[in-house]
């Protein structure tokens, strides 16, 4: 379910450490405990188990608060998901397999790494309707084909939709300060109706090389967690002291249970929710803390910054608040002042005047210049630019809007709108320009319950959005009633406003697209009319009791290209896309919410404005006609016989890529290039053009989710020995990430490219260079990276 106004540029950094919490699967850990509990080990088989479970996958980052968790970009899992696997008892012994779903279609168990004794199939979506469409209830079938048990056939039944409750840990302020030589008890929520038949499993991961570091019994052994358990202990010592890793807590409640089917093998049906957060022990006296730098706010490279914004740095530990080191250019340093802020991770950079209009203000931060809480100094530095607004700042005050709404979704394919199954809640605090607001809490006082607002990269404001698959989970956390927000704020000081939802729900119905068939063959030339039916109560002026229309229409890369606001609508019926605004032989994502107004104030907070109320949200798509318009590339060499790209035209609030290719056959991703409305020429610069005989340049739509990174590029020469004065021509060099090779050419020179991507930083794992010169190996390295040019390798 999409949440108002949530557009996000390219390149967006995290304002917090994005947790992983899906490992190979995510309930596979408590099969292994049931598998020893309940499988005599006389019962020997080419199986260990087998499993199909639907799950549902939350993130806590505060002491009261859950939600499920947002895509991570390291692994690119979704919230929801089915997943089904069969686990060889040793490598070789489960050959093959495939699952058939419910409807009769068949899909493939895959082998997800070479000589895994695992097979799989996993069906990842962020939302219900999609899960249990595509992967509906029913009757699951494995076909495995085994080294010495022949062909095994065995059914579960996965029904009823038996999800436990959410996972909630209930003493996370303590898991954060932990003393690592002491026990330390983990306390949760309950489950809700947890028997002794039900499972709970909770784990430790080190996030720097994903191991479990402690891990719970399983289920039938000895001190094993069952549905009623809601604690447990993290023995003395197992952690290391000024480390921050992963936990896990996983419910699961089993619904069909086959020991039979296959002698000697558990095979397992079941349901799970599953709770990732982070948890840190205290560091000892004098080690280093390992802080680093995360992000900016605004954005690097953002644009339209207004003029009465403040700057934000942020650190991924507490820092020492006597040290900073930034420098600035095209504004005057003298002019800032400096705070650290959230437990000193936060520099707030405020300009005492308003910052010039329509520049570009670099930064540079000295992050030698800079100490962590224990008083080491940072190493490398970090720099970036914003460009200004040409308009006058807007404040004071402060704040513009407050609003909180109360959320369900719909999708609409056809003549009627249907639920999507997703439900949530959005709290925000729209600032007049970039951190006017210190800090921000939101405290759902019907439960007590209270999370902090977090602010975003690339507009001006602070937000806590949650999502969640059931109505009954969103209530949970954010209960009807009274939402307060606590403020602290740069010019206008402490603030408070409370706005109240009323004790029952009010959504409105879901909106109902009248047209939606014309709208799939759309003339993006002519302006394009969506028409739907009207709601009660329609105004386009807030006002309590009435039902406002908003709508956005984002691409394919989910990014915004048209808005709304329920000011802009003369009808309550229908709006008009100005032509060209859409772009020929595209899809695009339209949201339309309706929303019933439940509260408003604007009195507790003097020029700001709150608003409350229940939104109902319908999703469906436009396609338009006509041929996709990509952008034009021109190339031009410089004086050192490399190639200055330009990149003009093409659809604006898009990312495309630029590749490169040898010979016209193997393409690699080079850069990302982002087009703004500005309709201006982008440049690209391949500085290794002069290496090679010949190079070629393509653009390409960015897919959505796709991360773009420099490919690893090693070139150099390889000689007979460290003299360096006889090249080796005709050499074979390799590197242990892939197959690809490169030869040497009579002056030694080489230039290899691999198929193995980078990282946004630049860092990859450690790899080898191997040169092979006839019956002659040497390795050299270890390398990390992107290597520099011009290296020099040395047979003797």
């Amino acid at each position: 379910m999409k949440h108002c106004r949530n557009c996000k540029g390219p390149g967006n950094e995290s304002m917090a450490i994005q947790l992983r919490l899906s490992r190979r699967s995510g309930a596979s850990w408590f099969i292994i405990g049931l598998l020893a509990a309940m499988v005599a080990p006389a019962l020997s088989a080419d199986v260990d188990f087998i499993g199909v479970l639907k799950g549902q996958r939350f993130e806590q980052t505060g002491q009261t608060l859950a939600a499920l968790r947002e895509e991570d970009d390291s692994d690119d899992d979704e919230a929801l998901a089915l997943e089904a696997f069969a686990e060889g008892a040793a490598a070789g012994s489960l050959v093959s397999g495939t699952l058939q779903i419910p409807g009769g279609t068949t899909v493939p168990l895959e082998r997800w790494d070479a000589g895994d004794s695992e097979i799989r199939h996993e069906y990842q979506t962020e939302n219900l309707l999609d899960l249990n469409t595509a992967r509906s209830n029913g009757t699951y079938t494995f076909n495995l084909i085994t080294q010495n048990d022949g062909t095994q056939n065995i059914s579960l039944n996965l029904v009823g939709d038996a999800y436990p409750s959410v996972p909630v840990v209930t003493n996370f302020n303590a898991l954060q300060t932990i003393t690592h030589t002491n026990d330390t008890i983990v306390q949760w929520s309950p489950m809700t109706g947890g028997t002794t038949n039900d499972f709970i499993l909770f784990s430790v991961y080190d996030n720097e090389t994903d191991q479990i570091v402690y891990a719970s019994a399983g289920p039938g052994a000895p001190g094993s967690l069952n549905g009623t358990s809601a604690q447990t202990t993290i023995p003395a010592n197992v952690l290391d002291p000024g480390r921050t890793y992963e936990a896990e807590v996983l419910f699961v409640k089993v619904v069909d249970l086959d020991v039979m089917s296959y002698p000697g093998v558990l095979a397992v049906a079941g349901y799970y929710k599953q709770l990732g957060l982070m948890i840190q022990t205290v560091a000892q006296s004098g080690q280093e803390l390992g802080a680093e730098f995360e992000c900016s706010i605004p954005q690097s490279w953002g644009g339209d910054v207004p003029r009465d914004s403040a700057v934000s740095f942020r650190f991924s530990q507490p820092m020492s608040p006597g040290y900073q080191s930034v420098s600035w250019t095209n504004v005057s340093p003298a002019n800032f002042t400096y705070e650290w802020l959230d437990g000193n991770k936060v520099l707030l950079c405020r300009y005492n005047t308003s910052l010039p209009a329509d520049i570009d203000v670099g930064w540079s931060l000295d992050l030698s210049g800079f100490r962590d809480a224990a008083n080491f100094p940072l190493t490398g530095s970090v720099e970036g630019s914003f460009h200004t607004s040409s308009e006058d700042p807007q404040s004071p005050p402060d704040v513009a809007r407050i609003y909180l709404m109360k959320m369900r979704g719909y999708q609409q394919t056809g003549a009627t709108p249907v639920s999507s199954g997703m439900y949530g809640c959005d709290a925000s605090v729209d600032m007049a320009a970039y951190n006017r607001v210190k800090q921000g809490t939101l405290t759902i006082d019907a439960n007590g319950r209270s999370g902090s607002l977090v602010a975003d990269g690339w507009d001006p404001w602070m937000e806590i959005e949650t999502t969640y698959a059931s109505q009954i989970d969103l209530d949970r956390f954010f209960a009807n009633g009274d939402f307060t927000f606590d403020l602290t704020t740069v010019e206008d000081g402490a603030k408070s406003l409370t706005l109240n939802l009323g004790t029952s729900d009010d959504y409105p119905a879901a909106p109902t697209v009248t047209n939606l068939e014309a709208l799939q063959t759309a003339d993006p030339d002519a302006s394009v009319t969506i028409q739907w039916t009207a709601p009660a109560n329609w105004t386009n002026a807030l006002a309590t009791g009435h039902c406002l229309i908003e709508l956005e229409i984002e691409n394919a890369q989910e990014n915004e290209v048209f808005w709304l606001d329920y000011s802009d609508f003369a009808s309550g019926s229908q709006c008009i896309i100005p032509a060209n605004t859409l772009w020929p032989g595209r899809t695009y994502d339209v949201s339309i919410y309706f929303i019933k107004i439940k509260d408003v104030d604007t009195a507790s907070y003097l020029g700001a404005t709150g608003a409350a109320g229940f939104a109902s949200i319908t999703e469906f798509t436009i396609q338009t006609t006509g041929t996709i318009i990509l952008p034009t590339l021109t190339i031009q060499p410089d004086g050192d016989n490399n190639m200055n790209l330009g990149i003009t035209g093409g659809e604006p609030q898009s990312s495309y890529v630029g590749e490169t290719s040898p010979d016209l056959t193997r393409w690699l991703p080079q850069t990302e290039i982002w087009l703004d409305d500005s309709q201006q020429t982008n440049l690209w610069y391949d500085s290794d053009a002069h290496y090679l005989t010949k190079r070629f340049y393509r653009l390409s739509d960015r897919l959505p989710g796709e991360r773009v990174y420099r490919h690893i590029t090693i070139q150099g020469t390889v000689w007979t020995d460290g003299s360096r004065t006889t090249p080796v021509a005709g050499a074979v060099v390799s590197t242990d990430m892939d197959d690809q090779t490169m030869v040497t050419d009579s002056s030694g020179s080489f230039f290899l490219e691999t198929d193995t991507p980078g990282t946004e930083d630049g860092i990859s794992n450690s790899y080898t260079i191997t040169v092979t010169n006839g019956g002659t190996h040497k390795d050299f390295g270890p390398f990390a990276g992107d290597q520099p040019r011009e290296q020099s390798f040395e047979m003797n």
